[in-house]
């Protein structure tokens, strides 16, 4: 997951891209497209294989697709983990990049802060200055704070807890959590990368088939937890009832354009093919215009040569 930018001012929480294009190469996948993610919204993205679902995914992930806003956590899980000889919750932990970076920084901002605190009571004993000591102290304890700020919000007190919980629901044993990922095979590995994922929490996170290495119990854990999903998902998956259960809305990706239905998948599935059905009554009675225009025309065409032979004998 690469690291959001928290200094832009706008923290809007939807997401909205007006008019933006997408290609790899020299071919175009999404032309003058919108990509409209509303907050708390769960949505499935659908569309013909090899359209190009997993590269618009794999896009938003790294911030290519421009105008796309930089404050966002954004995660898009495809792959397995690298086999490690940590063991599979520490492997989940340390995937909250940003959690482990913060808990770094404040160890290492709490180390000046105590060692200054120890310069300053030598400098007292001895009656020696210490210099910018109490400027370097305020800087240090407002950086503090807003660590804490950030650690409160992406709840980091509760990380363990709440990593064995997600690994429980996917199947992981508590000596499978304990034991190491390179003893896992890859529909194992595959499952840690998906607890990952549900760790993290990001602001919009992004499943690729994640139904494929899960067995039946599994599948119904997940599609509860996501159910009960804080923040943006998008689910892209062949097994319809999954997405079904889970999506409040679906994205059809099709003829380069983003095209969206409110609720599941099902009533996307009714209401296109409504609206297929309403294009061929249109198309038709377009055509059965245009048939009846023709035959108009030459009935019209026939009538005026007859008048006209008439004419002409009448003149002889």
């Amino acid at each position: 997951m690469m690291l959001p930018d928290y200094t832009v001012k706008n923290r809007e929480r939807d997401i909205h891209v007006p008019n933006f294009n997408l290609r790899v190469g020299a071919l175009e996948l999404i032309e003058n497209g919108e990509l409209r993610l509303i907050h708390r919204r769960r949505y499935g993205l659908v569309g013909n294989n090899g359209i190009g679902k997993t590269t618009l995914l794999k896009a938003m992930a790294h911030f290519e697709i421009e105008g796309f806003p930089r404050h966002h956590r954004v995660l898009h899980v495809q792959q397995e983990v690298r086999a490690s000889e940590k063991s599979v919750l520490q492997v989940v932990l340390d995937s909250d990049v940003e959690r482990k970076a913060l808990l770094a920084e404040e160890a290492q901002v709490l180390a000046r802060l105590n060692a200054r605190a120890k310069a300053e009571e030598a400098s007292q004993v001895e009656g020696t200055p210490v210099g910018s000591a109490e400027e370097d102290r305020e800087s240090d304890q407002e950086r503090l704070a807003l660590i804490y700020e950030r650690l409160n919000i992406i709840e980091a007190h509760s990380a363990e807890g709440r990593a064995a919980s997600i690994l429980t629901g996917l199947g992981f044993s508590l000596d499978m959590q304990a034991g190491q990922t390179d003893a896992l095979s890859g529909g194992w590995r595959m499952r840690v990368s998906l607890a990952a994922a549900l760790f993290i929490e990001p602001d919009l996170l992004m499943l690729d088939e994640p139904t494929n290495h899960l067995d039946l119990e599994a599948v119904i854990w997940l599609q509860n937890y996501l159910q009960n999903y804080k923040h943006t998902l998008i689910v892209v998956s062949h097994d319809r009832a999954f997405v079904n259960e889970v999506a409040t809305d679906v994205i059809h990706f099709h003829n380069k354009k983003l095209i969206y239905y409110r609720g599941d998948y099902n009533n996307f599935e009714g209401t296109r093919k409504e609206h297929l059905r309403t294009q061929k009554r249109a198309y038709e009675a377009q055509r059965a215009k245009i048939a009846y225009a023709r035959v108009h025309r030459q009935v019209q065409v026939q009538c005026e040569a007859s008048i006209a032979r008439s004419i002409k004998n009448q003149r002889t």
